[in-house]
């Protein structure tokens, strides 16, 4: 996604047999006192971005912007993007309102896309909450992150794998996703990608699902880790009802940590733990 003069691309229209395609841009800046403030947004439906909001009494300076929606979920063919502008210096807390349903399909998948352009010195936490994956669910999901020099981002994303009561047994059909992190000059320095195809069909992949409903991972950005730092990541969800492997990412990008939790709560807590451990080595 580009930045054409003052405003920010639009995407092309959508044809009229496609599924919903909105956009929503973001951009925040450090005022002359260091507070970070929201100085651009433009939302289509369903986006919705509310207030931000300066909760933390030991950081002034830090607000919270909650994401919100106001569809029921997404559908076949749905495409819905956010892209993020962090200014040189500046800090935000980006969260959801809740966790997004992805409905059933018969052909085109759902797709989300998240663009985050941090410049130097800034720092962005993305904590969205999960997808949540309908039985016959066709859902894709990207994160692009580009970081300056002296940049950082903990970036999450997440899953659930749910069937109503009233719905047809059967798991969701696909389910891909990746993050993308690279540097001010757009080169890629680090891919993490996953696909799950058809988890019906394969026993092993079913059993692993009945298991681990609820999975995601945590990212942490920029800043210069070490074999050190993977093992507070695993120290940090190992007394919790979770399984979780950590590892570092290659070029220096950081680290990250992916989890298998039972339910939803579960998966809360050991990401919030994760990113916890991020905070205490400096990424904030």
């Amino acid at each position: 996604m580009t930045v054409a003069g003052a405003a920010l691309g639009r995407p092309p229209p959508a044809p009229a047999d496609a599924g919903l395609e909105a956009r929503a841009e973001l951009r925040f800046e450090r005022d002359a006192d260091g507070r970070t403030t929201l100085v651009h947004q433009y939302c289509e439906y369903p986006h919705h971005v509310v207030k931000p909001l300066y909760l933390d009494p030991e950081r002034p300076d830090l607000p919270t912007l909650c994401l919100q929606s106001v569809s029921g979920g997404l559908f076949a063919g749905d495409r819905l993007s956010l892209y993020v502008e962090i200014g040189e210096a500046a800090r935000v807390r980006l969260v959801t309102q809740a966790a997004t349903k992805i409905h059933r399909s018969d052909g085109d998948l759902a797709a989300t896309r998240v663009d985050l352009r941090v410049a130097a010195s800034g720092c962005v936490e993305y904590a969205a909450d999960p997808l949540i994956l309908f039985p016959d669910a066709r859902a894709a999901s990207s994160t692009r992150v580009r970081l300056a020099p002296g940049a950082r981002a903990v970036v999450r994303e997440a899953f659930l794998h749910h069937a109503p009561e009233d719905a047809a047994p059967g798991l969701f059909r696909l389910f891909e996703s990746e993050l993308i992190v690279s540097d001010a000059d757009g080169e890629q320095r680090a891919v993490d990608r996953q696909r799950i195809a058809d988890p019906q069909r394969r026993p092993e992949l079913r059993e692993t699902l009945r298991r681990f409903p609820a999975q995601g991972a945590v990212y942490a950005l920029g800043a210069p880790f070490d074999g050190g730092f993977v093992g507070d990541l695993r120290a940090a969800v190992a007394p919790l009802d979770a399984w979780a492997g950590a590892s570092l990412l290659p070029n220096g990008c950081g680290a990250y940590l992916r989890v298998l939790a039972p339910d939803g709560h579960a998966l809360r807590t050991a990401l919030d733990a994760a990113a916890e451990a991020a905070f205490q080595r400096g990424v904030k």
